[in-house]
């Protein structure tokens, strides 16, 4: 049994329906679990791991490396005409909690941790094929952090699952997303099927990157390498 807790802001956004309506999605009792999506795991799960993950060996992102909040190409394939049907799902994965996905290019890197900024592109649907919501409008990826609740529960789910550079297709049950209540131009008890890509990872909350310390000695100058989990004591803007 779930408990669904639903936030409006006063004022609207462009991203309306992912970040305006926040709703979360929470057992009565113990830890917040994820849809038990093959990518993606509970929040205490994620949590426990975020030590070692930050301690492993850091990867190159390749081309996924230069994409900066404007880029993320022009949304072409995330346009789709009609409803979903049968047809439409061949191929597609699903599991027991009602979300169905396929991956279309696998992504670069390392996933993201818990209270990082993630820039997103997506394209949101009705199963009729309505387009409801969308971030390739020529105004730039959607940023926000993971772990503040800030958009459905969902969203989270998946994202903490997907690496820079990958697009995925899926389709997320109303419980993980509005449930009863109608958000603008989402009816009431809608199964939302998301076109999503993750552009690039930004900072994590209380953590800042040091690049180096350069030392004067005698006859020459020392580089030493910096740590990634110093605590940062000026803004978060990344």
């Amino acid at each position: 049994m779930l408990t669904l807790v639903l936030t409006v802001g006063l004022t609207p956004s462009r991203h309306d329906v992912v970040s305006r309506a926040r709703l979360t999605a929470r057992p009565l009792s113990g830890p917040e679990q994820s849809p038990a999506l093959p990518f993606a795991c509970s929040r205490r799960a994620f949590a426990s791991s975020a030590l070692a993950l930050s301690a492993a060996a850091a990867r190159p992102f390749a081309s996924v490396a230069s994409i900066k909040p404007g880029d993320g190409g022009d949304g072409t394939w995330a346009e789709h005409t009609g409803a979903f049907d049968d047809d439409f799902f061949k191929g597609f994965k699903s599991t027991d909690t009602g979300f169905k996905y396929k991956f279309i290019t696998p992504g670069e890197g390392e996933k993201p941790r818990e209270q990082q900024n993630v820039y997103m592109h997506y394209t949101g649907y009705l199963l009729d094929g309505t387009e409801f919501d969308t971030s390739y409008d020529g105004k730039g990826p959607f940023k926000f952090r993971l772990g503040e609740g800030k958009v459905i529960t969902g969203w989270e789910s998946i994202i903490y699952g997907m690496k820079p550079g990958q697009k995925v297709i899926v389709t997320i049950p109303p419980e993980y997303a509005y449930g009863d209540k109608k958000q603008d131009k989402v009816p009431a008890g809608s199964t939302l099927v998301f076109y999503m890509e993750l552009l690039r990872l930004g900072k994590v909350k209380g953590e800042k990157t040091t690049y180096g310390t350069i030392q004067g000695k005698p006859g020459g100058v020392r580089i030493e390498a910096g740590s990634v989990t110093n605590r940062a004591t000026d803004a978060d803007t990344d």
